[in-house]
């Protein structure tokens, strides 16, 4: 229910697709996307707990991508 819940947003399904295509950071979603950071911030958040994104963290900034499956 969990992983639906996560998809079920528009937002959340075109970032899955964008990171799918490319990974990215924040900022480079936040310009695609025209979302303010912190919202868009809180969407990766839920689409990391739930095992569809990863992220890297090597400095600054973090880059995040979809999960091989």
């Amino acid at each position: 229910a969990k992983l639906l819940r996560a998809v079920g947003h528009p937002l959340r399904l075109r970032i899955i697709k964008i990171l799918h295509e490319s990974p990215s950071c924040v900022n480079d979603l936040h310009r695609t996307l025209k979302c303010s950071p912190p919202n868009l911030s809180q969407h990766l958040r839920i689409l990391s707990e739930v095992g569809i994104l990863e992220s890297k963290k090597t400095g600054f900034p973090i880059i995040y991508k979809t999960k091989k499956i």
